[in-house]
């Protein structure tokens, strides 16, 4: 799940209806501690593409953003709806 095409990608996690729960970077540790995500029933989780928009921000500016994005149905990101 590494880095291949330049592209910034994250895990995340979703409930049934694609929304976002929570969200991991992808990249080499850096220190002594290492993290992850699990899930319970009914949650998934999903290797994604940062959208286009977000792929300059920095790691916090992209945890806020991706609460307006839910999974699609083709696995990509999409904006929330109202």
């Amino acid at each position: 799940m590494a880095e291949s095409s330049g592209a910034r990608r994250m895990v995340v996690l979703v409930d049934q209806q694609g929304r976002l729960l929570a969200a991991h970077h992808l990249g080499e540790p850096d220190g002594e501690y290492v993290a992850g995500l699990g899930t319970l029933p009914g949650q998934r989780l999903h290797e994604v593409e940062v959208p286009r928009e977000l792929a300059q921000a920095d790691d916090l500016q992209v945890l806020h953003a991706l609460a307006g994005f839910r999974l699609g149905e083709a696995g990509v990101l999409v904006e929330r709806e109202g």
